[in-house]
């Protein structure tokens, strides 16, 4: 019996010993909210002084009340993202698992990289977006003077109506990249609103046969009700 508890204990402490060594901050907190042990890197990511801290409410020290809001429901599959209280500029990801009696586990990872990075991506899109515009109005205005004009032949007619398709189908690729940096940022209240998918299923059609006019091929769309979904 006294080996089983000595075994026991040595695992115990490698267990620790590798929880103390992970770079994410591992959190123990018990069932009043207070903490109860905490990693190396719990005190370099969230601040907390092991001299000072053990032992105080952990929403008296992460005060960010979506924080607050987080904890207390006991996190269950969500993650929330916030900035650093402790680093100006960084951001850090928390989790948090029940187990026991209403103990729970916070894990906290620094994502500062993944938000810079994310930041980039939407930057560029927008970026993007803003600079493709006026070049495609530009040829877009051009292309619409020549559709249909009777001094070109049929051919050439036929050319400049699948430019004009093309153009327009690219415009509404910039709409929807410059929608989708809008309803990526913080600011925008996102609403649902009424879809017109009749027509939506009639543009995406037209863009399969644009695709490849030279096979020539027939798709046709049939649609039994008229009814419109609510969507964003």
């Amino acid at each position: 019996e006294k080996e089983a508890k000595q075994s026991l204990l040595s695992i115990i402490q490698r267990a620790r010993e590798s929880v103390a060594a992970l770079d994410e901050a591992i959190v123990l907190v018990d069932s009043h909210g207070n903490l109860e042990w905490w990693n190396a890197a719990a005190e370099k990511l969230l601040g907390f002084k092991s001299a000072s801290d053990n032992g105080k409410p952990i929403t008296n020290l992460i005060r960010d009340p979506a924080f607050i809001e987080f904890f207390e429901r006991g996190g269950g599959k969500d993650s929330l993202k916030l900035p650093s209280w402790t680093q100006s500029n960084h951001y850090v990801q928390y989790e948090v698992t029940r187990f026991g009696d209403n103990d729970r586990l916070l894990i906290a990872y620094d994502i500062t990289r993944l938000h810079q990075l994310e930041q980039i991506r939407k930057d560029f899109v927008a970026n993007v977006s803003h600079e493709l515009r006026t070049p495609l109005t530009v040829l877009s205005g051009y292309v619409e003077t020549f559709v249909d004009n009777d001094e070109f032949p049929a051919r050439i007619n036929r050319i400049f109506t699948q430019m004009q398709q093309q153009t327009k189908r690219m415009s509404n690729l910039v709409n929807d990249l410059l929608l989708l940096s809008r309803l990526e940022s913080d600011n925008i209240k996102q609403e649902a609103k009424p879809i017109n998918m009749t027509y939506l299923l009639e543009q995406l059609r037209l863009e399969a046969l644009a695709y490849d006019p030279d096979k020539q091929h027939a798709i046709m769309v049939h649609v039994d009700s008229p009814l419109l979904l609510v969507g964003i």
